[in-house]
C-alpha cells in the first residue's frame, strides 16, 4: 500500500520523512526536485526547530499508517536488488532516511523495529555506514505545552501546564537556571518543573512552582516522571494535566494533581492519576518562618502504619 498515488518510491520516501518528522506533505515536484529534496532533508531542520510534531507510535498504529510503511520499505529492499540504478538514486538520502527514524523511540516497537531492519539493509546494500549519534536530530516540542491563565475556585487558586511529553533523549532540553533561581531564591524549595525538562518542557517560570526539594529530586512525583520517561522510550505515549493548588493568599502550592492518558504502541489508551502532597521541609520552613508541627525531637522519625487496617502501630 503506497503513502501516495504515485508510482514515484522517492516522492512515498519523502512522504514518509514528512509524516514522522509530524510536518505535512511537500507540495508537488518533479522527480529531479524530490531527489534535491531528499538529499537537503529540510524536514529535520524544521523538527529541531520546532515546526513539526513527532507523533507517537501509538497514533501512527491507530491511522493504520504502519501498513504503508511496511510496504514501502519491503519495495524498495526488493527494488534494490533487483535495480542498481534505485540503490544509486536512494544512495543521498539513506542517511536522512536514517535520521528521521531516530525521531521514533528506541524501544518497544516491533513496527519500527523491522523499519530500521529493512533501512540497515538498504544502507549495507548502498555501502553506507550509519551516522553517529552527535548528528542525532532533538526535536523542539515546546509548542506542544499550554499553560492556561491561573484560575480560582471557592478559597484555592490553580496552576496548569497541559501536554504531549517528548520523549527523553529525543527532544532538546530547555532548562533554564535563572527563571529557577528567579522562583526559589529565599524559599528553601526547589523551582519545580510542571512539565520536566527531559520532555522537552519549557524553562521559564510559567512551567515552574515552589516545590519540595525532596518530592522534586528524588520522592514520589520525581518517581512518576521516571515511570513515564521509561514509557516513553518504549514507545508509549503520555499526555498529561498537571496542576498546582495553592491556598487563596498563599504563593506555595500544598497539592499537585497529575492526570494522563497513555498511548499504547497499538493505538489504545489508557488512562490514569495520582494526586501529590506538597509539604514543607524544615528549610522551607526556616525561610518563611513557619513553626514545625511536631517537636524537634520526631522531626525525621519513621512513623509505622498498617494501611490496610488504617492504624498506627506501636
Amino acid at each position: 500500500m503506497p503513502l501516495t498515488n504515485s508510482n514515484s518510491p522517492l516522492r512515498d520516501v519523502l512522504f514518509f520523512c514528512h509524516e514522522i518528522a509530524g510536518l505535512p506533505p511537500p507540495s508537488s515536484m518533479t522527480e529531479t526536485q524530490i531527489v534535491e529534496a531528499l538529499k537537503q532533508g529540510s524536514w529535520l531542520a524544521r523538527a529541531q526547530a520546532g515546526e513539526g510534531r513527532v507523533p507517537y507510535v501509538g497514533e501512527l498504529a491507530h491511522a493504520h499508517r504502519f501498513i504503508g510503511f511496511k510496504a514501502l520499505f519491503a519495495s524498495l529492499v526488493m527494488k534494490s536488488q533487483a535495480e542498481p540504478a534505485l540503490t544509486s538514486s536512494l544512495r543521498p538520502s539513506l542517511t536522512n532516511l536514517f535520521l528521521t527514524l531516530q525521531l521514533l523511540p528506541d524501544y518497544g516497537s516491533t513496527e519500527v523495529d523491522l523499519l530500521r531492519q529493512r533501512l540497515s539493509l538498504l544502507m549495507d546494500r548502498a555501502r553506507l555506514n550509519r551516522p553517529p549519534a552527535t548528528q542525532y536530530v532533538k526535536a523542539d516540542v515546546t509548542d506542544q505545552f499550554r499553560f492556561p491563565k491561573p484560575f480560582r475556585d471557592g478559597q484555592y487558586r490553580y496552576v496548569e501546564a497541559n501536554g504531549r511529553l517528548g520523549v527523553p533523549g529525543k527532544v532538546t532540553q530547555q532548562r533554564d537556571r535563572n527563571a529557577q533561581r528567579r522562583v526559589s531564591r529565599h524559599t528553601g524549595d526547589d523551582a519545580g518543573h510542571l512539565i520536566g525538562n527531559q520532555f522537552g518542557g519549557p524553562g521559564g517560570v510559567e512551567n515552574l512552582t515552589a516545590q519540595n526539594k525532596i518530592a522534586n529530586e528524588n520522592g514520589t512525583f520525581h518517581a512518576l516522571e521516571d515511570r513515564w520517561a521509561e514509557k516513553l522510550r518504549n514507545s508509549i505515549g503520555i499526555e498529561v494535566v498537571v496542576q498546582d493548588v495553592f491556598r487563596n493568599n498563599e504563593d506555595r502550592p500544598f497539592m499537585r494533581r497529575a492526570a494522563w492518558n497513555e498511548i499504547l504502541a497499538d493505538g489504545a489508551i489508557l488512562k490514569d492519576e495520582l494526586v501529590f502532597a506538597n509539604t514543607h521541609t524544615p528549610g522551607s520552613r526556616e525561610w518563611r518562618a513557619i513553626p514545625p508541627t511536631v517537636p524537634d525531637d520526631n522531626i525525621g522519625r519513621l512513623i509505622p502504619v498498617d494501611f490496610r487496617l488504617r492504624r498506627r502501630l506501636t
